[in-house]
């Protein structure tokens, strides 16, 4: 499976780490890129997946003087295993795969532009929880909707929590025996 999507996230605990960061309730929308591949089966299916975002908005935080990140200029890399259910075997009345659910647990590995050192790379590494909805509207072509919970740790021991909400088209190619 393919996904590529967009998505925004809410911060948890906004302006509590300043004066680094000052960031303010909304963190930067994004866009998402990702696939995942799926071990055969009839219920619930295993797979990993690897899952590539990147800001598309400036994060300068409250004010002029706090830090922040300009757009494409910190990519996330998240490596996840994942969970697939079909619900069409445990719902009464559907006849087809055209609606599953998604679960994800992965380790994001943030890569960014050094704050207030543009020449300096910046990383560090979370971890996320995401849910998903699928619907597919062809055999291989369908949209999704995720909500994520994310923790990410920073630079001066900060922690950044958030959550996020994602969505965006789908590409199920699946091999047969």
């Amino acid at each position: 499976m393919g996904y590529v999507g967009g998505g925004v996230g809410f911060r948890l605990l906004a302006n509590l780490d300043c004066p680094v960061f000052c960031h303010s309730f909304l963190a930067p929308a994004y866009l998402d890129l990702g696939a995942a591949v799926y071990l055969p089966g009839r219920e619930v299916r295993h797979g990993v997946g690897l899952y590539l975002s990147t800001g598309l908005s400036q994060d300068n935080g409250i004010d002029a003087s706090s830090a922040g990140q300009l757009p494409l200029t910190q990519w996330v890399i998240t490596p996840s295993y994942q969970l697939l259910l079909p619900l069409w075997r445990l719902l009464d009345g559907m006849d087809r795969d055209e609606l599953q659910v998604q679960i994800r647990v992965g380790i994001p590995l943030v890569l960014g532009q050094g704050l207030g050192d543009p020449g300096r790379v910046d990383f560090t590494f979370g971890g996320e929880l995401a849910a998903a909805i699928h619907y597919k509207l062809l055999a291989g072509f369908g949209i999704y909707a995720e909500v994520q919970l994310d923790v990410y740790g920073g630079i001066n021991d900060t922690v950044h929590p958030l959550v996020a909400i994602d969505a965006g088209l789908l590409f199920d190619y699946e091999v047969l025996p």
